[in-house]
């Protein structure tokens, strides 16, 4: 399973700066999130990456986030996966991404809140029931 991590790890990995500027710090941190031992959420200047697979049970991983904080941007990437397999639903967003082929290198840049969730004040949601993926939230 992806979300196999060691037993006595249990505490979540938080991983602060590193996005300033230089493209092979960027790309050898993004890599960290491969690894079995992956950083749960990893706080950038004017952004957030989150991990998202399902737990060892199987359980999905789920993010919630204010419509608000989703106005400009939300982008989601699979991270490679020993099985391969994805499946990633959301809720509120301006293009759903229920159906993208995540398995042949599919990702969602730029894509934003619905109108009226935002109207609403209903909470955004991405499910990671298959697979691994990064989600980029703004602050």
């Amino acid at each position: 399973s992806t979300a196999e991590r060691p037993a006595a790890h249990n505490m979540p990995i938080i991983l602060c700066g590193g996005d300033g500027g230089r493209i092979d710090h960027l790309l050898g941190i993004v890599k960290q999130f491969e690894r079995a031992l992956f950083p749960d959420i990893w706080l950038c200047r004017e952004q957030a990456v989150y991990s998202l697979r399902p737990a060892f049970d199987g359980s999905p991983a789920v993010l919630q986030l204010t419509a608000e904080r989703c106005t400009e941007h939300i982008s989601v990437f699979p991270v490679p996966c020993k099985d391969g397999e994805y499946k990633l639903r959301s809720e509120g967003l301006q293009w759903p991404l229920d159906n993208l082929d995540w398995k042949n290198e599919a990702f969602s840049l730029s894509n934003r809140v619905c109108a009226d969730y935002l109207t609403d004040k209903k909470r955004v949601a991405l499910r990671a029931e298959k697979g691994a993926f990064i989600a980029i939230v703004p602050y």
